[in-house]
């Protein structure tokens, strides 16, 4: 039995091993949005395929940070696909490609290390809180980090080549730069982790000045390309009726800078800071961070990897981590490395991969027992619990909301602030036929019926406006206030 197993080649396990998470994560998908951005990328793609054009700023910052995402459903949507099956969409395709990461993951951990190695590592990595959370529901994190991975494996097979001339290197490099420009259109953070392509210069010797040179070209024309993308698929004039600003990079930069300051208070804070270390886990959170340290003082392959886990993860923790409404699905793409750099050294210090693996276990189970902490932004590393939250957070949502727009009468209006994504998906999804104002912010659902979307800047403001608009004979609802 042994020697049947051994004959079977290494990329059959990997695609196995792929299959089987694509399964587990898929039976734990959400049925609707997991958090209010997953709900607004879905928004912004529903409204641009009813404005039929958009302005770059017409939906706050994410049509710069993912571009392509908002795009690939807003087709869907053009092509066919049901308003109402949204969610479905991004939900399996987050699964299917979380699947497809593990594997470019290991391929990227046997880069670092030996196959033992890079297998349990990948495996402790499909069960951290913050790989589990953008597994199971719709979000641009997992599908932008595999793209990013698979990028990586190109520039690192490059770096094998010895000769630049050789027609394979242009090859590898410029496949490197696509799927990076595919990866940071997905999700434009992702150049935070930039520092891996550093990393696998630095690995190899004799040409490191080279390729650390060919690693920031390949980079730099991805981010490129991505901006010149954004800027491509987007209108100079907006169909919401307000003057299109079209800012300059610099611009945008300057202001998200002003509404998002970095302060190392930030950083300091525990409420702030919790959404880093739970999104591996406390306890893998601890150890990761003694893993690096250790690593980069032990030399050898412990200092390579150490170094890796370093170049790729600590710009992405510390830029989230300096700034206010941190997240740990925002450090997710810090994982991977900060895992190997783990397991590396459970496997150094017992000597064994058997015993390094029954470390592993035990922190899995003493994870388990961890129940702080609640949501995505915060999840608890008791994956199970985690996955309830989850589901019935997101189903209240959704259904308060179908409840409110099933009652009868022609006017409703939907008062919301950062929540207002969900109901308002729900009013698109509405059966029979729609057209939308995008002006006036109003659906009409034929024969009669009215629905407004009212933003509003706080409580306040919310009551103010319900009040008059229940003078007015519109019905009122509201997710987030009390109306």
């Amino acid at each position: 039995m042994k020697r049947v197993f051994s004959n079977v080649p290494e990329w059959a396990w990997v695609a196995l091993g792929a299959l089987v998470a694509f399964v587990v994560y898929a039976s734990c998908r959400l049925p609707g949005f997991g958090e209010q951005d997953s709900a607004r990328l879905a928004e912004d793609s529903v409204l641009w395929h009813f404005a039929r054009s958009v302005a770059i700023d017409d939906f706050d910052y994410r049509l710069r940070t993912s571009p392509l995402y908002i795009h690939f459903i807003k087709v869907a949507l053009d092509v066919g696909l049901p308003i109402r099956r949204v969610p479905a969409l991004m939900n399996w395709f987050g699964a299917f490609m979380s699947g497809v990461c593990l594997a470019g993951l290991y391929y990227l951990f046997k880069v670092f290390s030996e196959r033992a190695l890079a297998a349990t590592a990948v495996a402790l990595c499909a069960l951290t809180p913050g790989f589990w959370v953008c597994s199971i529901y719709g979000i641009p994190t997992i599908p932008g980090l595999t793209l990013w991975v698979l990028s990586a494996l190109a520039f690192a097979r490059a770096c094998t080549l010895e000769r630049w001339r050789d027609p394979k290197f242009t090859a590898f490099v410029i496949l490197s730069g696509l799927l990076g420009f595919l990866a940071l259109s997905l999700k434009a953070d992702l150049i935070l982790c930039s520092g891996l392509f550093l990393a696998l210069a630095l690995k190899q010797r004799g040409r490191r000045l080279f390729l650390m040179a060919t690693a920031a070209a390949t980079v730099t024309t991805a981010l490129g390309a991505s901006l010149l993308y954004t800027h491509a698929i987007s209108s100079t004039h907006s169909a919401f009726g307000h003057e299109s600003q079209r800012q300059s990079l610099s611009d945008f930069s300057s202001g998200w800078s002003t509404r998002f300051p970095f302060d190392v208070d930030y950083l300091l804070n525990a409420n702030n800071s919790a959404t880093i270390t739970h999104a591996a886990g406390s306890v893998l959170f601890a150890t990761m961070a003694v893993a690096v340290l250790s690593g980069l003082l032990a030399g050898g392959k412990s200092a390579q990897i150490a170094r890796a886990a370093t170049l790729a993860a600590v710009p992405t923790i510390l830029f989230w981590g300096l700034k206010s409404g941190n997240s740990a699905r925002h450090n997710v793409p810090a994982l991977p490395l900060l895992v190997l750099a783990a397991c590396n050294l459970f496997f150094v210090a017992t000597g064994s991969a058997a015993r390094a693996r029954l470390l592993v276990a035990l922190v899995l189970l003493f994870s388990c027992l961890d129940t702080t902490g609640r949501g995505s932004v915060v999840p608890p590393a008791n994956l199970q619990l985690l996955t309830q939250q989850l589901h019935t957070s997101s189903h209240q949502l959704h259904q308060s909301a179908r409840d409110f727009l099933r009652q009868p009468g022609p006017r409703k209006a939907l008062i919301e602030g950062y929540l207002s994504a969900y109901d308002e998906f729900e009013a698109f999804a509405l059966e029979g036929r729609l057209r939308f104002d995008p002006v006036a912010m109003e659906i009409t659902r034929e024969p009669d019926q009215h629905i407004r979307l009212v933003h509003v800047r706080d409580s306040g403001d919310a009551r103010r406006r319900a009040q008059a608009l229940r003078d007015e004979g519109w019905q009122v609802f509201s997710l987030q206030y009390k109306l």
